[in-house]
């Protein structure tokens, strides 16, 4: 029984490894998974900076061909952000998906390998939602004091470096521009701000086709920076680390300033 095993161990061994001479891989499909710091000053709802580490899972899709590339993210941020005040906190949810397009426009050599720059642009949403309480201590319970949002819907400019030391190995930086967007902030509805039967504010949905502000690259100055290293790791499975660097400044109706740096590590399947 265990000879038998062992042989099919090794034949399944050596067709991976036949596969893995003979195929141009073109596909990558990432799940990962890691930490978020993240910091927001939001005047709409406090004047305090608000801060914390979270949980960042993701999920890309890169297809590969020989002068394109196609990138498809979809990502998810979780924290529960303090202050100095200790009886503030937030909870704070984020969302990014994102769709883009790269075109190689050239081609170096580094140490006889590839070094290829891409240029191109991508379609992207990013929502930021945080609720604020703060604790009552006669009471000994928190209380919501105040909803928040950010919610750009965007068209983006966007490059591509990326360095091939082997197969299925990889070093890359992508970096992300706002061209044009469509922001949505929390409104005060015109009759009144505060809905007396349930105690709270009344705010205006957030759906950017309905109440968002068109703005451009100066209006709503945002970064994103993400730098990847891919390696084999067993079979047709890469191990992928990531670093990413993201800030968004904007000011309607009340400043709000945010930026995160995030650290993921995943598994990548190659095909």
């Amino acid at each position: 029984m265990s000879k038998t095993f062992f042989i099919i161990i090794i034949c399944i061994t050596a067709y991976f490894n036949n596969v893995k001479a003979q195929h141009n891989y073109k596909n990558y499909l990432t799940g990962s998974f890691g930490g978020s710091d993240f910091h927001i000053k939001d005047q709409h709802a406090s004047p305090l900076i608000f801060s914390s580490l979270g949980i960042a899972p993701s999920l890309q899709y890169i297809r590969k061909g020989n002068v394109s590339q196609h990138y498809i993210e979809v990502s998810y941020y979780n924290d529960y952000l303090g202050t100095s005040v200790n009886n503030f906190h937030t909870e704070n949810q984020r969302i990014r998906i994102r769709y883009s397009y790269f075109h190689s426009i050239s081609d170096f050599k580094l140490i006889s390998r590839d070094l290829r720059l891409f240029l191109g642009g991508s379609l992207g949403t990013f929502v930021c939602h945080s609720d604020y309480y703060h604790f009552i201590k006669p009471l000994n319970s928190n209380s919501r004091s105040n909803e928040s949002w950010y919610w750009s819907n965007s068209l983006d400019i966007s490059a591509l470096l990326e360095y091939n030391p082997a197969i299925r190995e990889s070093f890359s930086i992508m970096v992300f521009f706002p061209l044009v967007n469509s922001v949505t902030r929390p409104k005060f509805s015109p009759s009144g701000d505060l809905n007396y039967t349930d105690g709270d504010r009344k705010l205006i949905p957030p759906w950017p086709w309905k109440n968002g502000e068109t703005e451009f690259l100066t209006d709503n100055f945002s970064l994103n920076t993400i730098i990847t290293y891919h390696r084999p790791l067993l079979w047709q499975f890469n191990f992928q680390i990531t670093y990413e660097f993201y800030y968004s400044f904007y000011d309607k109706p009340d400043e709000v300033n945010m930026y995160m740096n995030n650290l993921r590590a995943g598994i990548t399947f190659c095909f």
